[in-house]
Formats: structure tokens, sequence, C-alpha cells
């Protein structure tokens, strides 16, 4: 529906040819011209504006999609060999930092584990007199 002025005339089932103010009623009762009816329809389109997305200008995702696919291909193969050789390293220091704690920390020749209970917690079960 237009808006809930129409729709309530709708749902009371009421004629639209009858209701004074419609479309209807005015071509049947010849109220006024139908240029003047169909000019008051038109409206005006929004023309479609061409906006960049995440962050990134038209132009800039203009001149991505223009690079050739090999050029890309070449881009996307030196970030991934970037980003292994990261890893790769990170993996190397990770190694040593852990290396060095091993020898830096002395071995507990008996150490007891914490979960372990004592004896002289609560009374023992088989208590005689």
């Amino acid at each position: 529906m237009i808006n809930g002025k129409s729709e309530k005339k709708l749902k009371a089932k009421k004629n639209p040819r009858k209701i004074t103010w419609t479309i209807l009623y005015r071509r049947k009762h010849k109220k006024g011209s139908m240029t003047e009816i169909e000019s008051r329809k038109r409206n005006r389109r929004a023309l479609k504006a061409q906006r960049g997305i995440g962050g990134q200008s038209w132009a800039e995702i203009q001149a991505k999609k223009t690079v050739k696919p090999e050029v890309r291909k070449a881009q996307r193969d030196l970030a991934i060999a970037a980003a292994k050789q990261k890893k790769k390293e990170e993996a190397a220091s990770k190694k040593k930092a852990s290396a060095a704690a091993k020898k830096a920390a002395p071995k507990a020749a008996n150490v007891v584990p914490k979960n372990q209970k004592s004896a002289a917690k609560g009374a023992a079960k088989n208590f005689k007199k």
C-alpha cells in the first residue's frame, strides 16, 4: 500500500472509484487531464555514484582490476615467500629461546607434584583407640 490511509480503506472494502482523492475516482469522473496525473507520478531517479569499498578509493580498485594476471601472481608469490620466511625466523628464535631456558634452569632432583595430598590433612580412615 501507499500509506496507512489507503490501507485502511482497502481493509474496509471501500470502492476506490467512490473515494474522491483516489486516481481511479479522478479518472472515472474526468477530473483533470491524465497528463497532469502522470506527471505527478514521475520522479527523479538517483544516479549511481561509484564509491570505494573497505577503505580503498574507486581509483585504487580500478587500478588493481587492470593489473595483468601474471603480475598479480608474481606479487602473490612474493607475499607468500615473505610470510614463509617470517614464520621460519619466528620458529628458529622460539627454538633458541626454549633451548636457552632449558640450559639456564637447574634440574630439581626430588620435586613433589603440586596435586599430591599430604598425610597430615584430615583424620585417618582406620583410626582405632
